[in-house]
């Protein structure tokens, strides 16, 4: 077969949808989107294509991060240390190195003061914008 026609194989491949039945729960994708990963580029063979089904035995919470971040580029940031953690783990087990650079981990804590300080700031808002009666004070 010519570079050509494995080229044009290839894309034809790459549209496939596939399911990714990942600890008993089931994802639909395209084969060129788990391909982002260099372990499905190296596990993904023809065979799978032709059946359309791949079993991977991991944790189907974290691979819900991990395929939104195939389809968008977006990690979330881990206000849970140990989501943190187990989605570090998940990343280097699918050959997304580049991608553990970009996920943060943001104490709770510190969100939380940022929260209160927030509903602090709106309740002063909505006090100061009530409107006045006569018998109201006009201090400010």
């Amino acid at each position: 077969m010519s570079w050509a026609d494995q080229e044009e194989q290839q894309s034809i491949h790459d549209d496939v949808r596939i399911c990714v039945d990942v600890g008993g729960i089931v994802f639909h994708t395209t084969v060129k989107t788990l391909k982002k990963s260099s372990y499905f580029e190296d596990n993904i063979t023809g065979q799978i294509i032709e059946a359309q089904y791949i079993f991977v035995d991991r944790d189907p919470y974290l691979f819900n991060y991990i395929l939104t971040y195939f389809r968008s580029g977006i990690l979330p940031y881990c206000e849970d240390k140990y989501l943190y953690e187990t989605l570090k783990e998940e990343l280097k087990f699918f050959g997304l190195k580049d991608a553990e650079k970009e996920l943060f981990y943001v104490k709770t804590d510190k969100i939380n003061d940022l929260a209160h300080e927030i509903k602090q700031m709106k309740q002063n808002l909505h006090k100061n914008n009530q409107p006045r009666t006569r018998s109201q004070e006009w201090n400010y």
